[in-house]
């Protein structure tokens, strides 16, 4: 279930370069979760992504195009040049429209954080939530 905050930011943002961290469902349990409580919410701007979830009609339990520690991806090439020999699958859309890595806005804490701040600006996520200013513990492209 998403909490006040988590819903208040999906509304406004629709699919774009964010992740949600969200408190997961009492009782469920998933390798998603990796021995948490939470997990992460993303709905991808990228239409062809959005037409593998409509056709699936679930949700995809998924990592970043990228190891640990790498920077992130913004081409297929990329991708693959991190991930390839782990890739069963890829599809090549093109190049991310956005450049940076995705915002991670952390809504499993009251008042929410930002866990790395990337293509979303602190000062835009804060607004859709009614805050003056909002706690960016990492930006993107800072190693921490």
């Amino acid at each position: 279930r998403l909490s006040r905050d988590a819903a208040r930011l999906i509304d406004a943002l629709g699919p774009g370069p964010w992740t949600i961290i969200t408190a997961a469902a009492e009782g469920w349990s998933s390798p998603a979760l990796a021995g948490g409580a939470t997990v992460g919410v993303r709905m991808p701007p990228v239409a062809t992504l959005q037409a593998v979830l409509v056709g699936l009609g679930a949700p995809v339990a998924a990592s970043s195009a990228n190891r640990h520690g790498d920077a992130s991806p913004t081409t297929c090439a990329q991708a693959l040049d991190s991930l390839g020999p782990y890739c069963a699958v890829a599809v090549d859309d093109g190049p991310t429209s956005h450049g940076l890595d995705s915002s991670v806005i952390d809504c499993s804490v009251t008042p929410p954080r930002i866990l790395r701040e990337g293509a979303l600006p602190a000062d835009t996520i804060a607004g859709h939530l009614g805050l003056a200013g909002i706690e960016v513990v990492r930006r993107a492209g800072v190693q921490g």
